[in-house]
């Protein structure tokens, strides 16, 4: 299960403050980017592994109930909804907000000390992505992508 941040570089214009230097060689099997030609940089911005209650809440409200696999688009207001609905039952207790989801290599159901330490990485995870998000100031095109994968 993986978000990632996908920011677009590919208009290096003086009032979006971007500045893109990139360089990359592997001595044998020589590999050259040239940082004109790229348009995206895309980086991983959480990974859960059988975090099967943030898997279906993906699914639910990220995914229209589709549980295939494919890749999704988030939107910033969608993970301050997720962050929320962490906090929410970390606060209350009340795991019916984000109940663990059945199936194939999700993992255990039971409310236990990884369900709460899956809900703990999420909420810390999302807060600082969120708040990294909010004070840039760099006029960057950011997107986010929700992908898992069984």
């Amino acid at each position: 299960m993986h978000l990632t941040k996908e920011i677009y570089v590919a208009a290096q214009y003086p009032h979006r403050k971007v500045k893109l230097n990139v360089g990359l060689t592997i001595e044998d099997n020589l590999i050259k980017i040239d940082a004109s030609n790229v348009q995206s940089i895309t980086e991983q911005a959480a990974y859960w592994r059988k975090a099967n209650a943030i898997h279906g809440w993906f699914v639910e409200n990220v995914q229209y109930g589709s549980d295939d696999c494919d890749r999704y688009g988030v939107e910033l207001s969608e993970l301050k909804d997720l962050l929320n609905t962490c906090r929410t039952v970390i606060s209350t207790k009340d795991t019916s907000l984000l109940p663990p989801r059945e199936g194939s290599f999700f993992g255990g159901t039971d409310i236990d000390d990884g369900y709460w330490n899956n809900l703990k990485y999420t909420e810390e995870t999302l807060n600082k992505l969120i708040t990294e998000h909010e004070e840039n100031d760099y006029n960057m095109d950011i997107s986010y992508f929700y992908h898992s994968s069984w």
